[in-house]
């Protein structure tokens, strides 16, 4: 994301108008991953992952009073820890991993 976007992006969050949610993605050490993250349409561009945790921001899965939806990693990796609560680890991926997510929507977005 471009430095205008992400502005835009932190400006729609704060505001409520798109609240955003925040994921962290690690690799297996000494390996080389890469990684899609799919929320909802949302489809990020491909993240080089390694043991170093990345974190990033993901627009929610449905709509935010919702309070659910799927989220999708899509790519190869080996050992792949996606921080949510509780973390999910994905062993082997090749190809897509989805897992049904689960929030509690706040007062004021």
């Amino acid at each position: 994301m471009n430095l205008d976007a992400a502005k835009d992006a932190i400006g729609d969050a704060k505001s409520c108008r798109v609240p955003l949610a925040e994921i962290t993605l690690a690799a297996a050490s000494g390996t080389t991953s890469m990684v899609r993250v799919r929320s909802g349409s949302y489809l990020s561009p491909p993240f080089t992952l390694t043991d170093r945790p990345q974190r990033i921001a993901i627009p929610f899965p449905a709509p935010y009073p919702t309070g659910r939806g799927t989220l999708s990693v899509e790519g190869q990796a080996s050992n792949l820890a996606v921080a949510l609560a509780p973390t999910w680890n994905v062993n082997s991926l090749t190809g897509t991993a989805v897992r049904n997510v689960i929030w509690t929507p706040k007062a004021g977005c």
